[in-house]
Protein backbone atom coordinates (compact mmCIF):
# COMPACT_ATOMS: atom_id res chain seq x y z
CA UNK A 1 0.00 0.00 0.00
CA UNK A 2 1.08 3.56 -1.07
CA UNK A 3 2.09 5.92 1.94
CA UNK A 4 -0.46 8.14 0.09
CA UNK A 5 -3.01 6.05 0.76
CA UNK A 6 -2.47 5.07 4.22
CA UNK A 7 -2.54 8.83 5.23
CA UNK A 8 -5.75 9.69 3.04
CA UNK A 9 -7.49 6.95 5.23
CA UNK A 10 -5.97 8.18 8.58
CA UNK A 11 -7.16 11.56 7.39
CA UNK A 12 -10.54 10.25 6.96
CA UNK A 13 -10.54 8.11 10.19
CA UNK A 14 -9.90 11.34 12.18
CA UNK A 15 -12.19 12.87 9.86
CA UNK A 16 -15.06 10.40 10.88
CA UNK A 17 -13.66 10.66 14.97
CA UNK A 18 -14.48 14.14 14.86
CA UNK A 19 -18.01 14.08 13.05
CA UNK A 20 -18.70 11.39 15.62
CA UNK A 21 -17.54 13.51 18.43
CA UNK A 22 -19.55 16.20 17.24
CA UNK A 23 -22.55 14.67 16.70
CA UNK A 24 -22.74 13.49 20.64
CA UNK A 25 -21.98 16.53 21.78
CA UNK A 26 -24.51 18.32 19.89
CA UNK A 27 -27.10 15.47 20.60
CA UNK A 28 -25.91 15.93 24.95
CA UNK A 29 -26.76 19.53 24.50
CA UNK A 30 -30.15 19.39 22.41
CA UNK A 31 -31.05 16.74 25.22
CA UNK A 32 -29.76 19.23 27.97
CA UNK A 33 -31.61 21.85 26.42
CA UNK A 34 -35.18 19.84 25.83
CA UNK A 35 -35.57 18.65 29.92
CA UNK A 36 -36.93 20.74 32.14
CA UNK A 37 -35.36 22.15 35.57
CA UNK A 38 -37.36 22.02 38.96
CA UNK A 39 -37.41 24.75 41.61
CA UNK A 40 -37.96 24.19 45.24
CA UNK A 41 -38.71 26.69 47.71
CA UNK A 42 -39.16 26.49 51.51
CA UNK A 43 -42.57 27.42 52.70
CA UNK A 44 -42.95 28.51 55.90
CA UNK A 45 -45.92 27.22 58.20
CA UNK A 46 -47.26 29.09 61.53
CA UNK A 47 -48.90 27.14 64.01
CA UNK A 48 -52.57 29.02 63.99
CA UNK A 49 -54.16 29.89 67.53
CA UNK A 50 -58.22 30.10 68.50
CA UNK A 51 -60.33 31.25 70.72
CA UNK A 52 -62.51 34.28 71.69
CA UNK A 53 -63.19 35.76 74.98
CA UNK A 54 -66.72 37.85 76.56
CA UNK A 55 -65.72 41.55 77.31
CA UNK A 56 -68.41 43.97 78.73
CA UNK A 57 -69.19 45.99 75.42
CA UNK A 58 -66.07 48.34 74.58
CA UNK A 59 -63.49 46.87 76.59
CA UNK A 60 -59.99 45.43 75.86
CA UNK A 61 -59.63 41.22 75.23
CA UNK A 62 -58.66 39.44 78.19
CA UNK A 63 -58.75 35.91 79.35
CA UNK A 64 -61.45 33.85 81.28
CA UNK A 65 -64.91 33.62 82.08
CA UNK A 66 -67.70 36.95 82.43
CA UNK A 67 -69.70 37.41 85.24
CA UNK A 68 -72.18 39.26 85.39
CA UNK A 69 -74.45 40.66 88.22
CA UNK A 70 -78.07 41.44 87.52
CA UNK A 71 -79.40 43.26 90.04
CA UNK A 72 -82.80 45.97 89.39
CA UNK A 73 -83.60 43.80 86.28
CA UNK A 74 -87.20 45.89 85.99
CA UNK A 75 -85.14 49.10 85.12
CA UNK A 76 -81.74 47.58 83.20
CA UNK A 77 -83.14 43.60 81.60
CA UNK A 78 -80.33 44.15 79.40
CA UNK A 79 -76.46 43.80 79.26
CA UNK A 80 -74.27 44.68 76.18
CA UNK A 81 -71.12 42.48 75.63
CA UNK A 82 -68.58 41.65 73.17
CA UNK A 83 -67.32 38.31 71.62
CA UNK A 84 -63.91 39.18 70.61
CA UNK A 85 -62.05 36.74 68.71
CA UNK A 86 -58.70 36.40 70.10
CA UNK A 87 -57.48 34.16 67.33
CA UNK A 88 -54.25 34.62 64.79
CA UNK A 89 -57.22 33.48 62.56
CA UNK A 90 -60.67 34.38 61.40
CA UNK A 91 -63.51 32.57 63.15
CA UNK A 92 -66.56 30.96 61.11
CA UNK A 93 -68.69 30.05 64.33
CA UNK A 94 -68.17 29.85 68.34
CA UNK A 95 -69.79 27.81 71.07
CA UNK A 96 -71.39 30.15 73.68
CA UNK A 97 -71.85 28.93 77.52
CA UNK A 98 -73.91 30.39 80.25
CA UNK A 99 -74.40 29.73 83.48
CA UNK A 100 -76.77 31.27 85.90
CA UNK A 101 -76.98 31.10 89.51
CA UNK A 102 -78.96 33.27 92.05
CA UNK A 103 -77.11 35.35 94.36
CA UNK A 104 -79.50 35.12 97.66
CA UNK A 105 -82.01 33.41 98.99
CA UNK A 106 -85.48 32.52 97.56
CA UNK A 107 -87.28 29.60 95.58
CA UNK A 108 -87.56 31.59 92.31
CA UNK A 109 -86.74 30.17 88.78
CA UNK A 110 -83.45 30.88 86.79
CA UNK A 111 -84.44 33.35 84.33
CA UNK A 112 -83.60 32.96 81.03
CA UNK A 113 -81.10 34.96 79.14
CA UNK A 114 -81.84 35.76 75.55
CA UNK A 115 -78.96 36.48 73.22
CA UNK A 116 -79.16 38.37 69.91
CA UNK A 117 -76.24 40.04 67.68
CA UNK A 118 -75.74 43.37 66.43
CA UNK A 119 -74.92 42.30 62.84
CA UNK A 120 -72.73 45.52 61.43
CA UNK A 121 -73.43 47.54 63.97
CA UNK A 122 -73.15 48.05 67.67
CA UNK A 123 -76.22 48.27 70.16
CA UNK A 124 -77.09 51.34 72.27
CA UNK A 125 -76.42 50.72 75.56
CA UNK A 126 -79.18 53.41 76.71
CA UNK A 127 -82.05 52.51 73.97
CA UNK A 128 -81.36 49.06 73.91
CA UNK A 129 -81.51 49.31 69.91
CA UNK A 130 -78.90 48.13 67.62
CA UNK A 131 -77.55 50.01 64.41
CA UNK A 132 -76.97 47.77 62.24
CA UNK A 133 -79.53 44.25 62.16
CA UNK A 134 -80.57 42.17 64.95
CA UNK A 135 -79.73 38.70 64.86
CA UNK A 136 -81.47 36.24 67.60
CA UNK A 137 -79.64 33.26 68.81
CA UNK A 138 -81.23 31.96 71.10
CA UNK A 139 -82.20 31.80 75.05
CA UNK A 140 -82.06 29.54 77.85
CA UNK A 141 -81.16 29.53 81.70
CA UNK A 142 -77.77 27.89 80.94
CA UNK A 143 -75.98 25.92 78.72
CA UNK A 144 -74.75 26.28 75.18
CA UNK A 145 -75.52 28.05 72.13
CA UNK A 146 -73.75 27.67 69.06
CA UNK A 147 -72.90 31.35 66.72
CA UNK A 148 -72.16 31.01 63.29
CA UNK A 149 -71.57 34.31 62.60
CA UNK A 150 -67.65 34.90 60.52
CA UNK A 151 -65.01 37.21 63.00
CA UNK A 152 -62.34 38.27 61.35
CA UNK A 153 -59.26 38.23 63.38
CA UNK A 154 -59.44 40.90 66.52
CA UNK A 155 -63.04 41.57 65.78
CA UNK A 156 -65.94 41.66 67.62
CA UNK A 157 -69.29 40.07 68.10
CA UNK A 158 -71.96 42.77 69.68
CA UNK A 159 -74.35 41.02 72.13
CA UNK A 160 -77.19 42.01 73.70
CA UNK A 161 -78.01 39.93 76.97
CA UNK A 162 -81.25 40.40 78.07
CA UNK A 163 -84.01 38.81 80.81
CA UNK A 164 -87.92 39.33 81.04
CA UNK A 165 -87.39 38.54 85.13
CA UNK A 166 -88.61 40.69 87.01
CA UNK A 167 -89.11 39.31 90.10
CA UNK A 168 -86.73 37.34 92.88
CA UNK A 169 -83.29 37.86 93.83
CA UNK A 170 -80.53 38.97 92.05
CA UNK A 171 -78.37 36.65 89.69
CA UNK A 172 -75.81 35.64 88.09
CA UNK A 173 -74.38 34.67 84.65
CA UNK A 174 -71.25 33.19 84.12
CA UNK A 175 -70.67 33.55 80.18
CA UNK A 176 -67.64 31.49 78.86
CA UNK A 177 -66.78 30.87 75.00
CA UNK A 178 -65.36 27.99 72.86
CA UNK A 179 -63.43 27.33 69.55
CA UNK A 180 -63.34 24.28 67.30
CA UNK A 181 -61.01 23.36 64.74
CA UNK A 182 -63.95 23.00 62.32
CA UNK A 183 -65.37 26.90 63.34
CA UNK A 184 -62.03 28.11 61.99
CA UNK A 185 -61.79 29.29 58.53
CA UNK A 186 -60.21 26.46 56.52
CA UNK A 187 -56.77 27.80 55.35
CA UNK A 188 -55.35 28.80 51.93
CA UNK A 189 -52.52 28.76 49.64
CA UNK A 190 -51.24 31.30 48.15
CA UNK A 191 -48.30 32.32 45.04
CA UNK A 192 -48.71 28.77 44.03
Amino acid sequence: MSTDRVWLMIVRLVLFIEVAVVTVALSVGVALAMSHGTATAVQEVESATWGSVFVLQGQNATSGALIIDWTNVKKNPYKFIDLVNTSSVALVGQTISTSTVRNGSGNQPLPIIAFSICRGGVWDSVTGLCSGTVIDLGAGMKGTLQVTEPVPVGGTLAIRASTTAVAGSPFSTTFTSAVTRTQIRPATVVNQ
